[in-house]
């Protein structure tokens, strides 16, 4: 059986294939929750032109945030397993 995430994604249907790219899991779907909420004001409120340079300007930013989130997630599900794993025994113990 594959794996989704190491088969091939294609964006558009043609022969040439379109972009490619691996398939993707995110772990931390709600950053994009709060990246959404927090530009949301400057996308209504902005030019399309301005609002696209200043967010492309963000990435370097934005890199280093999920880096650093990576990390502190890493730690908190090894913290969040733990914990589940010892609920189930207690209550699966014989």
């Amino acid at each position: 059986m594959k794996d989704p995430r190491d088969s091939p994604n294609y964006s558009e249907s043609s022969e040439a294939g379109g972009d490619i790219a691996l398939g993707q899991e995110y772990v931390i779907w709600w950053w994009c929750l709060i990246v959404r909420n927090v530009l949301e004001p400057y996308r209504v409120k902005l030019p399309p032109q301005e609002y696209y340079q200043r967010l492309n300007a963000l990435q370097a930013e934005f890199s280093n945030l999920t880096s650093e989130l990576d990390k502190t997630s890493d730690q908190l599900r090894k913290d969040m397993e733990a914990k589940v794993a010892s609920v189930v025994a207690a209550k699966f113990k014989n």
